[in-house]
């Protein structure tokens, strides 16, 4: 999911806003239609962002339960063709479930969260597991 992550870097949407004939911001969908905040704006960033070079590499659903403001279950479809991502249960099983407050889903995809070890950084003992 490194991809979906840097577009979300780079593509920050305007979320229910677009921009009208004047140039000022119009509201374009009912906040109760759909949910709304940091994580519905999240998952609307990896929607757009979504491949399908992505769904082909990746071959997995995943399923968030997410608690806090905004959770609820939201999933990331990889293995469906084109793609998909949003609120609600997956349109297919997931492969994986992850259960996280909605502030630390958001970190994850933002980067601005505490991030692993990766192999150039960990410490000589630890490098052994790939």
């Amino acid at each position: 999911m490194g991809g979906v992550a840097q577009a979300f870097k780079e593509k920050k949407l305007s979320g229910s806003q677009q921009e009208g004939a004047d140039g000022a911001k119009v509201k374009t969908e009912s906040a109760a239609a759909k949910p709304s905040g940091p994580v519905a704006e999240t998952f609307r960033v990896i929607q757009g962002a979504l491949t399908e070079e992505h769904v082909k590499s990746t071959q997995g659903v995943f399923q968030f339960e997410l608690s806090g403001d905004g959770g609820g279950t939201w999933y990331i479809d990889l293995k469906t063709k084109g793609g998909s991502a949003g609120f609600g249960k997956p349109p297919v099983t997931a492969d994986v479930v992850m259960s996280m407050s909605s502030v630390d889903f958001v970190k994850m995809f933002t980067g601005e969260g505490q991030r692993p070890l990766s192999r150039d950084t960990a410490p000589r003992a630890q490098k052994s597991f790939c």
